[in-house]
């Protein structure tokens, strides 16, 4: 099982992550991705786009300022209440207090109040991690960058959240796409938040990217999905509140959550979620599950609200993401504080109302981070480490070898063969160090498949395959190259 400091020392020698600004120490809360880090974030949002906006033929992405009005914060609550609890030591150190207690304890924290934290800190005698010295205080710190905008200073705040932009767009967007619900309106994105104590590299962050798709429906038809037939039955892992005590995943069918009061718009998606993990990002259904958050851990505007989860090899269970049923909270808000109306005619149910807001929110860094813990091994008989990532998510899907570098006509075909494929598969050319030493690199970045051209090539015009996973080689017309490695591809 790696560590986050075998992980992160990994990351960075492979060019996937590593810290922003390194030259000067380093900025806490900021990263940086390399050349493979970026494709691999990329596969993994390009992924998620095709999957999501697939859903419905009503859903769209925008793409939208970062930097946001005043005004829209006032509206979402932001300014009030985007709040963290802050524990301060004796030394003058800062650690996010509930994450401490959580740590101390192995109880969750979320939705404390600032006494009970006190209460809790004090009854445990938890001190401050960093100096060892007591634990003096609990305070809140609101998580909002302020900007100072134009010469005469106007203000400005970085977006905390993603989710803002759609709802501040969904008027314009619902007339422009002909009065139609649901409409999905998908945002990837960055976002900033003034973490107290950032920490376990892309886990917590003080700039991140999101995925989220923000979906608007009518809220009389909560309770309705036309494709609902077609997953009744599939078996969600799910941790209900009332499975807390037991520690245990459940597994259970759509239709006992109807029975548990969760509406069937919203189970519905809670099935896309889990398919879009096991089926396209290939996790294991062990490593993963659906979690039920109570009362006092969501925030009060969502009615229902689980969190997606990845069981991570130092962390154990981990957000990844949610899926919440954020009524209409947001637009009612939006529509007091810009006096402009969010309430809409809509013709099918001839009806008029706020419409209800689905969110389905992803944060991207801590996924990737995921695929990349998961997929890491050392491997000890091979004596290299290994990047079991699937082949739509591997930064490389293929690597070109030449045996050796010192014959030209060798060099030369294998140039030719990656020339041939550069166009429709990732893929990259190597003739640096053995072959060996080359397949040892090519296994660490993930790539599936290498291709070796050798002195046979040169006559049978015929180049051997190598699979990562295991080592095993075939012997594959250079003719019939695209079509074999397209097979591949897709398995």
């Amino acid at each position: 099982m790696p560590t986050t400091k075998e992980l992160a020392t990994f990351f960075k020698n492979k060019g996937f992550i590593y810290p922003s600004s390194e030259i000067y120490g380093g900025l806490a809360g900021f990263y940086d991705y390399g050349h493979t880090g970026t494709k691999l974030k990329h596969n993994f949002e390009n992924l998620w786009r095709k999957y999501f906006l697939s859903l419905d033929d009503n859903y769209f992405e925008i793409d939208t300022a970062q930097i946001m009005h005043e005004n829209v914060f006032k509206a979402s609550g932001h300014l009030e209440n985007f709040m963290d609890p802050v524990a301060i030591s004796e030394s003058g150190h800062f650690e996010r207090a509930d994450h401490l207690i959580e740590k101390a304890t192995g109880k969750r924290a979320e939705g404390l109040s600032i006494p009970e934290m006190k209460e809790i800190i004090t009854k445990n005698n938890i001190k401050c991690p960093v100096s060892g010295t007591k634990i003096v205080d609990v305070k809140t710190l609101n998580l909002m960058f302020s900007v100072s905008l134009g010469a005469n200073g106007s203000p400005g705040y970085l977006r905390p959240e993603t989710a803002q932009s759609p709802y501040v767009n969904f008027r314009l967007q619902y007339e422009l796409q002909r009065k139609k619900l649901p409409l999905g309106l998908a945002l990837v994105g960055k976002a900033f938040r003034n973490e107290i104590s950032p920490r376990n590299l892309t886990l917590r962050q003080r700039e991140f990217t999101q995925a989220e798709l923000q979906i608007f429906f009518n809220p009389a038809k909560v309770d309705e999905h036309p494709d609902f037939s077609s997953v009744k039955e599939y078996p969600l892992q799910v941790v209900l509140v009332a499975d807390r005590e037991s520690n245990m995943t459940v597994e259970r069918t759509p239709q006992m959550l109807l029975n548990e009061g969760l509406p069937q718009f919203y189970v519905y998606h809670l099935v896309k979620i889990q398919q879009f993990y096991l089926d396209t990002l290939k996790i294991s259904k062990d490593k993963f599950r659906l979690y039920q958050l109570d009362d006092k851990e969501k925030a009060f505007y969502n009615k229902y609200h689980f969190d997606i989860e990845i069981e991570l090899s130092e962390h154990g269970f981990t957000e990844m993401g949610g899926l919440h049923y954020r009524t209409d909270h947001d637009l009612k808000g939006h529509q007091e504080v810009s006096k402009q109306t969010m309430v809409i005619h809509d013709e099918e149910s001839n009806s008029k109302f706020i419409p209800h807001v689905l969110e389905l929110s992803f944060g991207v860094d801590r996924n990737v981070y995921a695929l990349l813990d998961l997929n890491y091994d050392n491997d000890q008989e091979r004596g290299n480490a290994i990047m079991h990532l699937p082949p739509q998510l591997a930064p490389f899907f293929c690597a070109v070898f030449p045996l050796v570098k010192n014959k030209p006509d060798v060099v030369k075909k294998a140039k030719e063969v990656q020339a041939l494929l550069k166009q429709s598969f990732p893929c990259y050319y190597d003739e640096s160090g053995t072959v060996g030493r080359r397949y040892a690199r090519a296994d660490e970045l993930g790539v599936r498949y290498c291709l070796t051209v050798d002195f046979d090539s040169l006559d049978d015009h015929s180049i051997t395959i190598r699979d990562r996973e295991t080592t095993k080689q075939e012997r594959v017309p250079v003719s019939s190259l695209k079509e074999r490695l397209s097979q591949l591809f897709i398995k």
